[in-house]
């Protein structure tokens, strides 16, 4: 039994590069011209066959740098384009400020139905409002120590802010207020808020 770990060489193919011819006959000269042969080809490989698609893609010089390039693609648009891209931000107009239109239109419907009592009666109770929460006084129980204590938070005289409460509790019981009336409530209540 003769066993040869390179059965290639033996193929048409080996034989015909270089020099190689001379290495088989000297491998089959062991022989001794026998009468009969028996040769074996049981674990013959052949043509080699491809497992996989990747196998054939990586044997093939052009498909194996287009699969590279593809992949170098592919990390290029993952770390410049896969990343999160802020959306544009729209310019928004300039609110425009209505508070002044709105007043004059609610002022407007006020004088021209004549209603300076609801004018009068709003007026004052947003002033009592206004000392409640700026001042920390409660407006229902006007006494001497609420006038001192206004004076000193509001910085005003006592005399002033007898005055102004007398004129609010007179308003406050009439039926009907003139225009003339509503101006003296409106230079009273602006006299305060100015010398604060």
């Amino acid at each position: 039994f003769y066993l040869h770990t390179s059965p290639e060489i033996f193929t048409n193919q080996y034989l015909l590069k270089e020099d190689n011819h001379e290495h088989v006959a000297s491998v089959l000269s062991y022989l001794k011209n026998p009468d009969i042969i028996y040769w074996d080809e049981y674990y013959k490989l052949g043509k080699p066959n491809f497992t996989s698609i990747m196998q054939h893609v990586l044997l093939n010089k052009n498909l194996k740098w287009a699969y590279y390039i593809l992949w170098i693609g592919a990390l290029f648009f993952i770390v410049f384009k896969g990343k999160r891209e802020q959306r544009i931000i729209p310019v928004l107009p300039q609110i425009k400020n209505n508070t002044l239109a709105f007043v004059s239109t609610i002022a407007g419907m006020y004088f021209n139905k004549s209603t300076h009592k609801e004018i009068a009666r709003q007026k004052i109770d947003f002033f009592l409002a206004e000392i409640r929460s700026k001042y920390y006084l409660d407006p229902s129980n006007i006494n001497e120590q609420f006038f001192k204590n206004l004076a000193e938070k509001s910085d005003s005289k006592v005399e002033d802010l007898k005055q102004l409460f007398k004129y609010l509790q007179y308003l406050q019981g009439e039926e009907i207020i003139t225009e003339d009336q509503l101006i003296k409530l409106h230079q009273f209540i602006e006299n305060f808020y100015t010398k604060n």
